[in-house]
């Protein structure tokens, strides 16, 4: 008697899942996935605008200070610049590729 009561439980919780929710999803009027497009958006327009510019500026900027100090190595400081430089073009590329 137990099992039939687990299977009804799982099947029960199936069809909410699966069939209610699901319903309820595409019979939304609005997009379901606008607050994640939204947030999406967001973060490109941060990766790919001044933001990103002002910030990865401001890595080589001290990873240059710190190598004139002798508190870097070379190695890092290159790591550094390219990983930054890296980052600002990916950004433009993407921007670039799938357009605005």
């Amino acid at each position: 008697m137990e099992a039939i009561k687990k299977k009804i439980h799982c099947l029960s919780w199936f069809y909410y899942y699966f069939a209610v929710d699901a319903t309820l999803v595409f019979a939304a009027d609005d997009d379901p996935f606008e607050t994640a497009t939204d947030k999406t958006n967001l973060l490109v327009e941060y990766l790919s605008g001044d933001f990103a510019i002002a910030l990865c500026t401001l890595v080589i900027v001290i990873a240059g200070v710190l190598l004139m100090f002798n508190k870097l190595s070379m190695k890092w400081a290159i790591s550094i610049g390219g990983g930054a430089t890296i980052i600002l073009v990916a950004g433009q590329a993407a921007q670039f590729l799938f357009g605005d």
